[in-house]
């Protein structure tokens, strides 16, 4: 981690209570930096305003997450290793076919969302669920995590290729 103490914000402005927490950590400030820099590159590589404006929903969403971490270490190190993680994946943006957001990677599991045509979306991970041959998949899309089966597209000037390989 960097040697400086101090995170990406002012501590004298500091209002939540995971935030004095992170002022007092050399590690949790170095990861904040470490997540606000990686924030940043990642809204000046975003192509579209709608793609931006997803990613300013989901960093709200993650802040507010984090902040319910309060005076848990753990708790905001395992969140901000987390979010840097989805930060780093979001440089390689894939496309949803289009279908249903699931809490889990099952059917049977509740809808908690839907993504259109071509929407983009990271993808987290691959799971080991599958179902009528396909994989299920860990996306985040608008600042929510939920399972999306199969119909992921890697580029949209080729529709056919369903998952992407790094």
């Amino acid at each position: 981690m960097l040697a400086n103490a101090e995170p990406s914000y002012n501590c004298d402005n500091a209002s939540h209570v995971a935030e004095h927490v992170i002022c007092g950590s050399q590690e949790l400030s170095s990861l904040d930096r470490l997540i606000a820099k990686q924030y940043r590159q990642s809204l000046s590589d975003a192509a579209l305003e709608k793609d931006k404006q997803t990613l300013r929903q989901a960093q709200r969403a993650w802040v507010t997450e984090r902040n319910e971490c309060e005076y848990s270490f753990d708790c905001l190190k395992g969140r901000s290793l987390e979010r840097l993680t989805t930060l780093k994946a979001i440089e390689s943006f894939a496309f949803s076919w289009g279908g249903v957001l699931r809490e889990s990677p099952t059917l049977e599991s509740e809808q908690v969302g839907s993504t259109y045509e071509r929407q983009a979306i990271v993808i987290l991970q691959e799971e080991a669920a599958y179902w009528n041959g396909y994989p299920w998949f860990k996306v985040l899309v608008s600042g929510k995590t939920a399972y999306q089966w199969g119909g992921i597209i890697c580029d949209t000037s080729r529709p056919n290729t369903t998952y992407c390989e790094e």
